[in-house]
Parts: structure tokens; C-alpha cells; sequence
């Protein structure tokens, strides 16, 4: 049997609840015949490693053309977008959009499954499987969630989280980034990245980058991190500061420069961003930039995860901005 997971989400949800889950599932599961597959975003291989297959699907033209929205992708749709206020949007979860995505997947797909036997998983579709739960159960259910409140629990137990690594086949990657940086990684430097996304601000204070910039600066150099992933509307960095920064569009260009800092310093922005979640996963500690209240949030519960998911050497530490100016 060949198993397909498909995930159209959001990057948070797919490394705190999907990743985890094909991992517990494969591991107590998986016969010697099986083959598992995965298609997700450029470079997530790394959360995968016991795949057989990994396809990268950010290209596909059905996903280009969608957001990224928890385990789903939804559509603008009666002339709304991204450019009007968030109570304007009108937005699709279902629908031709996701038949699109799915029809893509199998066509690129078509040459590696051949006449096999297949079980198709999609992030979009709740489904149970072998005890493992899948996406997100509606209407009515909390089971999918990432967060510590009833409406959105994350279950440790559906869960098995490991220790990210960079893949070995990296040594022209660093040469790239110490090229552009002027300097060897070896060197120490403290590591900056941000997160903005658009209708998405629970908090209004915006932080004043250079101020705390300034500071980190007194005590070595500082590499500013600007990342886009290219997807309609997802979460992006991009710092607007007099010094300079290194702009990657690989996880495991970001994973290369976490695993090298002396320190991860990551502002967020709004609310608290998946991005800050990364350097935890790869066993380092990051320490959070963010307004007061982002941290008082249900969608930041850092001590919940520190003692569940985070628990090889790696924390997440919540410095409130206004607390730092």
C-alpha cells in the first residue's frame, strides 16, 4: 500500500499537529511493503524523514493561487482580497479551488503510485486512521488544534515530535550564505528574523526594530533574516532598518543560520507567528519580541509547549517589547 499525505495548510499547523502525526503514525504502523509519500511546501523534507517519497507542490498553479488557512487553502472570492480590511474579505474554504489542488497532486504524482493501491490523505479532509487523527474535525471539535484552550487542543498523544536536522548535503548551501554574509559561520552573530501578515494584527503596537537592533548589535554582529515563501497572502519577514540583511526563501537556509547563532532573536508581529516556533524544533532557544499582549493570547501558549513538544534543548522565551524599550 501506498500512502499519500497532502498538506495545503498553514506552516504552524503542519509542523505542531501533521508532521507529529504522520511521524506516530508510521512508527507504530507502517509494514515493510508500505510506502509512505508526502507532498507539502519547498524544502519540508526535513520533517520528514521517514518518507519514501517527498514532493515539493509549491509550484503547482492551484496552490499559487490560494491561502494558506490552518489545515485548508481558501479563496477570495465576490471581488475581496487581501488589500481591504479583514471584516470585508469574503473567503471560500470548499470547493473547486481544492479539486483543482487535488488533481494537480495526482497528476504529479501519476508516474511514482502507477497502478498501486493507494490511500490518499489530505490536510483538508478529517479522517482517522489506524488511531492517528488527521486535520481538523468540524463541526463541533477541537481534535487538530496546536494551541491549550478546549476549541483548539493540541493532542500530545497523537504526536511524535523529533529534533529537526539540516540535511548533510548543505556545504555549497553555507558557502552561498558566507559568500553573501562576508563572514564564516563559525563566526558568532546573533540571529533576527520578523513576521507580518496582513488582516491577521490582534495587537496594534508595532515595534521599533532598530531599538532593540541596536542593543543586540553592542554585544556582536547581528544577521537580519528577510524570508518570503512566494505563497498568495502567507506570513513574510522584512525588516525596514539601516542595517543589512540576508534574504532566503529555503527552510533550510534559515535552519543553517539558526543552528549556527549564537543567539535567535525573533521579533513577531500582530500575534504570535509560526516562524518563531523553527529554532525549538532544530534544538535551539529563541527568544520572542513581541507586544504585551500578544503573549496573553490563547495562540501563545509557551510554557504548554516548552514541556510537550520543545523537549530536545530547545525553548521558546517571551520577551514582551514594551517591557524592553
Amino acid at each position: 500500500m501506498k500512502y499519500v499525505f497532502t498538506f495545503i495548510g498553514e506552516f504552524g499547523y503542519e509542523m505542531m499537529n501533521w508532521q507529529g502525526t504522520i511521524r506516530k503514525w508510521a512508527l507504530d504502523n507502517k509494514k515493510e511493503d508500505d510506502e509512505i509519500i508526502v507532498c507539502s511546501r519547498k524544502d519540508l523534507d526535513i520533517m520528514y524523514e521517514l518518507a519514501d517519497y517527498y514532493f515539493d507542490i509549491s509550484n503547482l498553479e492551484s496552490m499559487q493561487n490560494v491561502v494558506a488557512d490552518c489545515y485548508w487553502s481558501y479563496v477570495f472570492v465576490d471581488g475581496t482580497g487581501p488589500e481591504l480590511p479583514r471584516k470585508q474579505w469574503k473567503i471560500k474554504r470548499k470547493g473547486e479551488h481544492i479539486d483543482k489542488i487535488k488533481n494537480e497532486v495526482k497528476e504529479l504524482l501519476r508516474d511514482t503510485l502507477k497502478n498501486d493501491v493507494v490511500k490518499w490523505i489530505w490536510s483538508c479532509d478529517y479522517q482517522e486512521m489506524d488511531g492517528c487523527l488527521f486535520g481538523l474535525r468540524q463541526p463541533g471539535g477541537s481534535q487538530g488544534g496546536i494551541y491549550n484552550t478546549s476549541q483548539n487542543q493540541l493532542d500530545i498523544n497523537n504526536n511524535v515530535y523529533k529534533k529537526l536536522q539540516v540535511s548533510d548535503n548543505i556545504k555549497q548551501m553555507r558557502k552561498n550564505i558566507e559568500n553573501e554574509l562576508d563572514f564564516s559561520l563559525d563566526e558568532e552573530y546573533i540571529l533576527c528574523q520578523t513576521g507580518f501578515r496582513k488582516g491577521y494584527e490582534h495587537s496594534k503596537v508595532r515595534i521599533d526594530h532598530e531599538k532593540i537592533i541596536n542593543e543586540l548589535n553592542k554585544e556582536c554582529r547581528v544577521v537580519l533574516m528577510d524570508f518570503n515563501t512566494n505563497r498568495m497572502h502567507d506570513s513574510y519577514s522584512k525588516f525596514d532598518t539601516n542595517y543589512e540583511t540576508i534574504k532566503i526563501n529555503s527552510i533550510k537556509e534559515q535552519a543553517l543560520l539558526i543552528e549556527h547563532a549564537k543567539r535567535c532573536v525573533f521579533f513577531s508581529e500582530g500575534v504570535l507567528r509560526s516562524h518563531t516556533y523553527l529554532p525549538p524544533m532544530f534544538g535551539k532557544d529563541v527568544e520572542v519580541i513581541g507586544p504585551t499582549d500578544i503573549f496573553l493570547k490563547h495562540d501563545a501558549p509557551l510554557d504548554f509547549w516548552n514541556k510537550n513538544v520543545f523537549k530536545f534543548g530547545g525553548q521558546m522565551i517571551g520577551k514582551p517589547y514594551e517591557e524592553l524599550v
